[in-house]
């Protein structure tokens, strides 16, 4: 049977594109503290080309009316800059735009898992940087070269071996996966910041991935992981996967 694609997303401005990934396995150092390293099968999937840009987000914002909760950044300067990606977000935020495009496309997507992210950046050889080995400063904005954020399409030497871009640099990435248990289950109803209790946004921890446009060389590899509470957001951005179906 055919594999049926995903929507394109047409009501988001561009660009957006999906990426086939398909299966194969990843190796993960996870959870802390111990950081065990494991070989996962990561079944096919489809993950977005770019990160979610301000201009996307401003779609979801002006229907929804729910701007980011940190939202002087977005008040004065990242609505200016609508080809940047969408920063400064809680998981929560990530998540409920995830259940919007789903409700708009009637399909399944969401955050990736740190599995389906790793397996995006890397393809089958365990590189480093989604490019190979070798760290190059021309291929991703990181490093505190710039001291702020590029638009998503601007290093394209720097994609992954499936093509997908900004998996290092720019902006961090947040994933679906606990950085408690490592699981990708979500046991609680997810909505704005001040609906939700104290206790569980300071117990739930999350996964982001990536690296920032102000992180060290030595942290944007593909390997390292971030994590910290739901309600926390750094430089923390979205992009989206979709499970595939058969027609």
């Amino acid at each position: 049977m055919p594999l049926k694609l995903p929507s394109n997303l047409q009501f988001l401005p561009q660009p957006f594109e999906w990426i086939y990934v398909p299966s194969g396995s990843v190796e993960l150092s996870h959870p802390p503290p111990d950081f065990i390293r494991k070989v996962v099968r990561v079944n096919d999937f489809f993950i977005a080309k770019y990160p979610i840009t301000n201009a996307q987000y401003k779609i979801y914002v002006d229907e929804t009316g729910r701007k980011p909760e940190i939202s002087h950044r977005w008040d004065n300067e990242k609505i200016d800059y609508p080809l940047h990606p969408v920063c400064e977000l809680r998981w929560q935020e990530a998540m409920l735009f995830s259940r919007w495009v789903s409700s708009k496309t009637d399909e399944v997507v969401t955050l990736p898992s740190l599995a389906q992210w790793q397996r995006a950046g890397q393809g089958d050889d365990n590189r480093k940087y989604p490019w190979g080995d070798n760290w190059d400063e021309t291929k991703s904005n990181a490093g505190g070269y710039l001291q702020h954020t590029t638009p998503v399409t601007q290093y394209r030497e720097g994609a992954s071996p499936y093509g997908v871009m900004d998996m290092a640099g720019n902006v961090f990435e947040w994933c679906i996966t606990s950085n408690i248990t490592g699981t990708d289950e979500v046991g609680f109803e997810i909505t704005e910041t001040r609906l939700m209790s104290g206790e569980l946004l300071m117990s739930d921890e999350r996964v982001f991935q990536s690296s920032a446009f102000n992180t060290h060389i030595r942290s944007a590899e593909l390997h390292q992981i971030g994590a910290c509470p739901i309600f926390f957001q750094y430089m923390t951005g979205i992009r989206l996967v979709r499970m595939p179906h058969i027609e």
